[in-house]
């Protein structure tokens, strides 16, 4: 078993994939130094399972991950890929059967760690126990580096015993000992906690079992219990319906019922109200009968009263006629007198009446002269009382004229009071043209900002387009990562199903030295072809000494339309392919065109197509691989082209992750870039915000100031109105006094005349 490639991508000095190629058995490597020369032999420690970063020359496992330069940014995985030739079948066990044995491992910067034996993860168990006793792997003696050779002479003797029984292939029996015992041991451990798990499950069985019996029963009884309650509840059922249909048949004559009930509720209520209606009336007669009788008993008890009375007074008056007697008889003296004086006195009166007729007459005539000295009076009177009330109007003429000439010149007062006020106030008024100013300064200002804003919401448009494209880009590679990462676990898959196809028909086959099929190379994708045509010769050897080998006596030269020209080897196999035509993509699926190939053919001249199928002159042979017909040549040659799809995956992955750090990095500045512009959006917004407010209040106030100026001017221009209208009125008043104290000395004048 020879290291016939080693293929790196990422380990330290190596970031671009390098692909070291071994061709015999003995290859240098120079370089001066810092090349990486070192790194190579690290790399192949590494890849054989080495876990020490220090024996690596590194602080961390990290550290084997391209860092970085001024020029390239790091890498995000570190590769390794080892390729051994086991065309001998030394590598023993179901290896045996490799030609080839690949193994890598892959370490990306979050410490994961993955091995690959042959396209297929494993563990890294899997890879030392394949090289153990080899004397392969991350610190076996095969690896010489300085300072080994000293390291080995100064062992101690059980080091030494470690590196003779690696070279004595006795070390992979040991540990397959060790392994052993302990899986004894495990195995022991594990069958005493059986028998104790199998003791405690026999007694939680019969447990299980008695409570199984018991949930069996219980089921049983649920099952009746379930059973008698729906009879129960069906019997109840047909029991409460019947009652249901009995209760709405009562309750329907109930309903009858109550409906006359209440017929004759209703026609007893009326009968009450006429009832209480007559009672009422009844009540009302009563009340007046009882006042009457009230009335004409206190009338009686008023006439008790009054003859109790009359019966006292005539006691009394009894008692006193007598006494009324007496004083007749001398009022009827008296009276008597009284007519003596009467008689006296009539004769009196006639003396009287005569005289008072005479001072009447006399009386009549002065009566007349007064009378006219009285109309004469009243005459004079009347003309000296329109005088005065002349006079008297005129002073309250006088009176009112001055009050209001008074309250005007009050007005007056007042109004030129307002009329400075008004003066002081427009004064005392901000400067219309300077707040305007300001509030044209500060609408420049707001109008920039805005101007900015656009700018930077534009340029917040641009960065978020851009970052939306980054991370649109990022997430198409990643899904065109995530793809070629399929597609490689599809392709390793494959190429272990055709490798273990391989095996299995090479247990099946007695091996040869040397076959014809390692001994060429098919191109142009006519594998199949060639595994029809050469069927019967592929598995023989090449080797002359063996009983049965293959070979020619020179080489021809083949024309493209010849099945021969697509074979490449070192073998010289003389004209074997030389009555081999090939049938193009276009005529092997044209039965015309094919037909015509054919009619053309000579008797031992062949026809094939790229699945292989083979057509004659007069014959033809189509082969169906489906079922099972064995393709040496395709299945190497797609195991060939899967393994170079996988490297030209692994190749586009590593791109892939430069692409996607770039990515990340231009997605991580751009969004601090927005996340910086967004912050200057929110303060401008902020500054904005408080300049348009400093402006609504400057607008308010202009406003306010351009209203007071209209108000005070509105105002001044009503003074001025009613300070002329009540100078106006004090005019007027002083001309109706004139002219009324005028008419009055014209009145008097004419008067005293």
């Amino acid at each position: 078993m020879r290291l016939s490639k080693v293929k790196l991508s990422g380990f330290k000095s190596f970031v671009e994939p390098t692909t070291f190629v071994l061709n015999g058995r003995l290859n240098g490597i120079v370089g001066p130094n810092g090349c990486g020369k070192s790194n190579i032999i690290d790399a192949v420690r590494w890849v054989m399972g080495e876990s020490s970063a220090k024996q690596l020359r590194g602080e961390s496992m990290s550290d084997v991950i391209f860092n970085g330069s001024t020029h390239r940014k790091p890498s995000g995985f570190a590769s390794i890929e080892l390729i051994f030739d086991n065309r001998e079948g030394l590598l023993g066990g179901e290896w045996a059967t490799y030609a080839e044995i690949s193994i890598r491992r892959l370490l990306d910067r979050d410490g994961k760690s993955q091995y690959f034996l042959n396209g297929t993860r494993c563990r890294r168990r899997d890879i030392t126990d394949i090289f153990m006793g080899t004397g392969l792997g991350p610190r076996s003696y095969a690896i010489i580096e300085q300072g080994m050779i000293s390291r080995i002479v100064e062992s101690r003797p059980e080091e030494l015993r470690t590196f003779f029984e690696e070279a004595a292939s006795i070390s992979k029996y040991k540990e397959r000992r060790r392994e052993t015992e302990l899986r004894i041991k495990h195995t022991r451990e594990n069958l005493d906690r059986l028998s104790d798990v199998r003791v405690e499950l026999g007694k939680q069985l019969e447990r299980l079992e008695k409570q199984a019996e018991t949930a069996i029963h219980y089921q049983t009884l649920k099952k009746e219990e379930r059973s008698l309650d729906y009879w129960r509840i069906k019997a109840q059922r047909e029991s409460v319906l019947e009652k249901l249909e009995t209760l709405t048949e009562t309750g329907q004559q109930k309903h009858d019922e109550f409906q006359t009930s209440l017929e004759t509720l209703t026609q007893l209520t009326e009968r009450l109200s006429e009832t209480k209606a007559a009672f009422e009336a009844e009540e009302r007669t009563l009340e007046a009968q009882n006042r009457t009788f009230y009335q004409e008993q206190q009338a009686i008890e008023s006439l008790k009263h009054s003859l109790t009375m009359l019966r006292e007074l005539k006691m009394r008056d009894s008692k006193s006629l007598d006494e009324w007697n007496e004083r007749a008889d001398t009022l009827k003296a008296e009276i008597a007198k009284l007519r003596e004086r009467l008689v006296i006195l009539t004769h009196d009166e006639t003396e009287l009446d005569t005289t008072l007729i005479m001072q009447v007459e006399a009386l009549f005539a002065k009566e007349e002269a007064l009378q006219a000295l009285l109309n004469q009076a009243e005459s004079e009177t009347k003309q000296e009382r329109d005088l005065k009330a002349a006079l008297s109007k005129l002073e309250h003429t006088i009176t009112l004229n001055k009050q209001r000439m008074q309250f005007e010149e009050d007005r007056i007062a007042q109004l030129k009071e307002a009329a400075r006020r008004l003066e002081n106030e427009r004064d005392n008024l901000p400067d219309l043209k300077v707040a305007r100013a300001n509030e044209a300064a500060l609408s420049d200002e707001v109008a920039l900002i805005a101007d900015d804003l656009v700018a930077l919401s534009a340029d917040e448009g641009e960065l978020e387009t851009a970052l939306n494209e980054s991370l649109s880009l990022l997430a198409a590679h990643n899904r065109e990562k995530q793809a070629l990462l399929n597609e490689r676990s599809e392709l390793n898959g494959k190429v272990n199903a055709l490798k273990a196809l391989m095996a299995e028909r090479a247990k099946r086959h007695v091996k040869v030295e040397a076959p014809l099929f390692e001994k060429i190379t098919i191109e142009g994708g006519w594998n199949r072809a060639f595994d029809h045509v050469l069927s019967r010769y592929l598995e023989i050897s090449t080797d002359h000494n063996h009983p049965s080998f293959i070979g020619g006596e020179c080489s021809i030269t083949y024309q493209e339309t010849q099945l021969g020209y697509y074979l490449k080897s070192d073998l010289e196999l003389g004209a074997l392919l030389s009555h081999v035509y090939l049938l193009t993509d276009a005529e092997a699926h044209d039965p015309a065109a094919i037909k015509a190939r054919q009619n053309a053919l000579k008797p031992h001249e062949w026809l094939v197509n790229k699945e292989g199928d083979l057509f004659g002159k007069d014959w033809q042979i189509a082969f169906d691989d489906a079922k099972g017909i064995e393709s040496i040549l395709a299945q190497e040659g797609e195991i060939e082209t899967a393994e170079e799809r996988v490297f030209e995956i692994d190749l586009a992955v590593s791109l892939l992750d430069e692409k996607i750090g770039k990515l990340e990095d231009e997605k991580a500045e751009q969004q601090a870039a927005l996340g910086q512009l967004k912050a200057m959006i929110k303060a401008r917004n902020g500054e904005r915000f408080e300049k348009e407010k400093a402006l609504s209040l400057i607008k308010q106030e202009t406003a306010q100031v351009d209203r007071e100026q209209k108000r005070i001017e509105a105002d001044s221009h009503r003074v001025s109105n009613q300070l002329i209208e009540a100078q106006k009125t004090i005019s007027d008043l002083l001309t109706d006094t004139s002219i009324q104290h005028e008419s009055l000395s014209d009145a008097v004048m004419a008067h005293e005349s």
